[in-house]
């Protein structure tokens, strides 16, 4: 069976660029040099195809996701000061809410409702957000 490969790549301005590769393989032809795949053969390579695509998307999201870790690290580095504290002092972790819900009237609620919320940091890293206004 002819060999392919399912390729992903991402580059940002603080990383080095990533490339993640999986190989496939590409259904032959039957008999004839002229026909197609046959449906089981196309079906097999789809479903090949499907889970190649899943195990990409699991190394991708690994990767970024450690990669989110650094740039967080990285900043908290470079900031320095205790604004982290304040930021934190203010979120609502593990019940659902947003940066600031966690109540409190001090400057660690304002703070907080400053930063962007860790859930939607995460979801869209990478990519542009779009804000509405």
């Amino acid at each position: 069976m002819p060999r392919a490969e399912l390729r992903a790549t991402y580059a940002s301005a603080h990383n080095a660029p990533l490339s993640l590769a999986t190989p496939l393989d590409v259904p032959a032809s039957s008999s004839s040099s002229s026909s197609l795949p046959s449906p089981a053969e196309k079906a097999a390579y789809l479903r090949d195809l499907r889970a190649a695509t899943a195990a990409l998307q699991e190394r991708i999201n690994g990767e970024l996701t450690a990669r989110m870790g650094e740039d967080k690290a990285r900043e908290a580095s470079a900031g320095g000061g205790g604004g982290g504290v304040a930021a934190e002092a203010g979120t609502d972790r593990g019940k659902g809410g947003k940066a600031g819900s966690g109540g409190g009237g001090g400057g660690g609620a304002k703070k907080a409702a400053k930063d962007v919320d860790e859930d939607a940091e995460e979801e869209n890293y990478g990519e542009e957000v779009v804000e509405d206004d």
